[in-house]
């Protein structure tokens, strides 16, 4: 490959390397958000809210996860 091609293919990486990282960053302070919220015990209250609460807590784990490797 000649250099130019390999730049290209580093920037791309970069690209998305960055990409990810962010991804990561931005799941993160969901999942912080959601643990603070289940962390309210009026919200145990409200078995409709909790039940789309715990939905979406597992969904971000999961996409976590997904995020997580994709930046390792």
């Amino acid at each position: 490959l000649s250099s130019e091609s390999k730049e290209a293919q580093l920037t791309k990486l970069n690209k998305a390397l960055k990409k990810a990282e962010e991804e990561v960053t931005k799941l993160e302070a969901e999942k912080s958000k959601l643990e603070t919220t289940l962390g309210n015990p009026e919200v145990y209250d409200k078995p409709a809210e909790l039940a789309l609460l715990q939905a979406d807590f597992t969904r971000i784990e999961k996409e976590l996860a997904s995020a997580t490797e994709q930046w390792e």
